[in-house]
């Protein structure tokens, strides 16, 4: 019975019953090991058992004492007969784990594999009295153990060859799949053994312009690569392919017809030495490749060189400015005494003469900002008419001084409108200085605001288009002309997207028309096409009569894009000049606009009153003119300072003392001030210590990668004092009241 199956567990099952009733025991059970020959752990995966003798089957099984002795005399076929556990000389611990599970003589066979393993036990036992075990038991129960482990190794057997035929069924089903894929593949697909092609994808064929596989297949290699690319191959990719058994690349391949193309190559080496080819043509893309990288390196260059250019100019230009306006200010405030009118006159002209430099600096950096896609506006609700006062105060003075009339035409309704007010009023400005710059004495300025239809948009954007510049000198067929200055642009544009909280994306249906005309000089036809392009003035000998950069019209161009608008101009020639902006009209009491207001500074310096203990701040600045004016006039209010010439330095004074607050300068000598904020924050006991970053730099992440370093607040030089003072003691008062 136990020969005629396969079944294990019907086999252990007969076994056990059959024994049991021919030797009359209690119990007899098949304890199989949990690793065949190296554990002393298992369990019963068959039993049968008398009345009143505990079943052993779900019970897991761990024989301290069954160690490799044992284990190795049981490969030897060595059987264990006790009569009466309680009479013979067993190990305690056998003693006490046979008592525990009720057996009181026991007759133990192994069931050894092929290789001489113990794979399990055949145990027979009785539970309640001794037993003699005769010659003929231990005859019967050896015979019936040797079957049982031939069953087990037969079942093993066939379990093996089971799986192997199961495997070998899944290899040959996942090899057609294979087959069936390189078939409909897009890349070429060869297989080649000794440099020959012996399998060949259609796909393969057709990429090298051959009719059929059979064509190419006991070919070499060889008869698709030049000589110079072969030898290539032989020199650079195969040593490759030896060492490491596959290379991907790039080659040059020849096609039937004799032309070269490039090629995506994989090669592959296998175990028994075969080459697996795939390849593709990549031709189309290599050409585009090829121009794209020239492409992006021209403009990474000069990228990266307008870039360097404009942070060093900043650098170079904002680093004395500092000084020169800081300084100015502090001797305003009597820092250092009482001024005479002269000297406070004379002060007066250093300070506009610095703060022009200073707007010429902006303009350049604006400009940069603004083409690289940095700049964000900041909506906020703003009055038309407060807005065109604050616009015209800037230059009112300067039109005093040439008798020019200045006027101001608004809605008889005073709007409240949403959009960037500093920027709008930038635009304002530009436009009423050109003005003011290029009108004669005794000449007529006005700044006109209207709310407009979209058919009035429309006409003005076409009308920059068409509308004439009259010459005196000219003949009246001659003075119409196209100015051509807003070919290249598109009609009016739409609202779009920016990177701020944008105004309503639907087409509005009104618009705000700024609009500056002067009676100035007018402006000639051939010099129109000039206007609104970055650094350029209208001619060289109005370039030698009237002063700047060239950048003011480009930066309004921008900003009115920036609002979803446009701007346009109308010139006469010795008659006078019409520039005007349009930028959609946005309702402030829309409920999808954000408004942010206006940050507010103290007009007056801040002083410490004279009983609060005086707060010590630990300046980082490596310029001596900039260290001489911040630590005079931060003394003056009442303030204690240590200084750092570099960022090592400041990090050594903060690892020695405690100080209330720090000013970091960005760019410093041996270490910068970016990682100095970095290394001062890993210091627990500079946690909260306020840090403020002073820097020149001023261009696009300079701000975030400061606060990201661990700055609380960012200043751009040239500083304000007032404004660095009312800064300081904002942080000062907001750690006060957190601690």
């Amino acid at each position: 019975r136990i020969r005629r199956s396969l079944d294990l567990q019907q086999i252990f099952d007969v076994a056990a019953e059959e024994v049991r009733h021919y030797l009359q025991v209690d119990r007899v059970g098949i304890f199989r090991l949990n690793e065949a020959g190296q554990s002393s752990d298992g369990h019963f995966v068959a039993e049968s058992i008398t009345e009143g003798c505990p079943s052993l089957l779900s019970i897991a099984i761990d024989d301290p004492c069954f160690n490799t002795h044992k284990c190795t005399m049981y490969e030897n076929t060595a059987i264990q007969a006790i009569e009466d556990i309680h009479a013979a000389a067993l190990d305690p611990c056998y003693h006490r784990m046979l008592d525990q599970l009720k057996i009181r003589a026991n007759l133990v066979i192994p069931l050894l594999l092929h290789n001489g393993c113990v794979w399990g036990l055949l145990c027979i036992h009785k539970c309640h009295v001794p037993r003699s075990w005769s010659a003929a038991d231990i005859d019967f129960a050896e015979q019936i153990g040797s079957q049982l482990s031939i069953a087990v190794r037969q079942a093993n057997l066939f379990q093996q060859l089971q799986g192997q035929l199961k495997e070998q069924k899944l290899k040959e089903e996942a090899l057609q799949q294979q087959l069936s894929a390189i078939e409909a593949s897009v890349d070429g697909i060869a297989i080649l053994q000794n440099n020959v092609f012996i399998y060949i994808n259609q796909a393969h064929v057709q990429l090298f312009g051959y009719r059929n596989a059979d064509e190419m297949l006991g070919q070499s290699w060889e008869i698709l690569y030049s000589e110079d690319e072969k030898a290539r191959f032989e020199r650079d990719v195969f040593p490759m392919l030896a060492a490491h058994s596959q290379w991907k690349g790039e080659a040059s391949a020849r096609h039937l017809d004799g032309h070269h193309f490039y090629e995506e190559l994989s090669l592959t080496l296998t175990n028994n030495g075969l080459l697996i080819c795939v390849c593709r043509d990549i031709t189309d893309r290599k050409r585009s490749e090829q121009e794209l990288q020239r492409a992006n390196l021209e403009l990474a260059r000069a990228t990266r060189h307008k870039d360097e250019f404009l942070a060093n100019m900043s650098h170079e230009l904002r680093t004395p400015l500092n000084a020169i306006l800081g300084m100015t200010e502090g001797l305003q405030e009597g820092m250092l005494g009482e001024l005479t009118d002269e000297q406070n006159n004379a002060l007066q002209i250093v300070e506009r003469g610095g703060r022009h430099l200073l707007d010429l600096i902006n303009d350049i950096l604006d400009l940069a900002k603004i083409e690289a896609g940095h700049v964000e506006l900041l909506y906020s609700t703003a009055s038309l008419a407060e807005l065109c006062r604050a616009s015209t105060s800037f230059v009112r003075q300067q039109a005093m001084k040439k008798s020019i009339a200045l006027n101001i035409q608004t809605p008889e309704r005073d709007l409240d409108v949403s959009l960037d007010g500093r920027r709008i009023r930038q635009v304002l400005i530009n436009l009423l200085n050109n003005a003011v710059k290029f009108t004669p004495e005794g000449g007529t300025i006005t700044l006109d605001v209207a709310v407009v239809d979209q058919d009035e948009a429309d006409r003005l954007n076409q009308s920059a288009c068409k509308d004439c510049c009259k010459n005196p000198d000219q003949s009246p067929d001659q003075s119409s002309q196209d100015l051509g200055l807003f070919d290249h642009l598109p009609p009016l544009p739409e609202p779009q997207a920016n990177n701020s909280t944008d105004p309503p994306a639907d087409r509005p249906s009104q618009w705000l028309r700024f609009q500056v005309t002067d009676t100035g000089i007018g402006i000639a036809p051939e010099n129109l096409d000039r206007l609104f392009r970055p650094f350029s003035q209208v001619d060289s000998a109005l370039n030698r009569h009237y002063s700047g950069t060239g950048l003011g019209l480009a930066l309004i161009k921008h900003i009115a894009e920036l609002h979803g608008g446009s701007v346009g101009v109308r010139s006469t020639f010795g008659v006078g000049s019409e520039f005007w902006m349009l930028i959609p009209l946005t309702s402030a009491t829309q409920e999808t606009m954000v408004i942010l207001p206006e940050e507010q500074l103290p007009t007056q310096a801040l002083t410490l009153p004279a009983d609060r203990p005086a707060p010590l701040i630990l300046l980082a600045e490596d310029n001596t003119a900039n260290i001489l004016t911040v630590s005079n006039y931060l003394k003056a209010k009442g303030y204690q300072l240590i200084v750092a010439r570099d960022g090592q330095e400041a990090i050594d004074i903060t690892r020695s003392q405690m100080v209330d607050l720090i000013l970091m300068d960005i760019q410093m000598p041996t270490v910068d001030g970016l990682e100095a904020m970095t290394q001062i924050r890993k210091n627990t006991d500079y946690t909260n210590v306020p840090i403020v970053a002073l820097t020149a730099l001023t261009m696009g992440g300079d701000r975030e990668r400061c606060l990201s370093a661990g700055a609380n607040d960012y200043l751009s030089k040239p500083v304000q004092l007032k404004q660095l003072v009312h800064t300081i003691q904002t942080l000062l008062d907001r750690a006060e009241a957190t601690s």
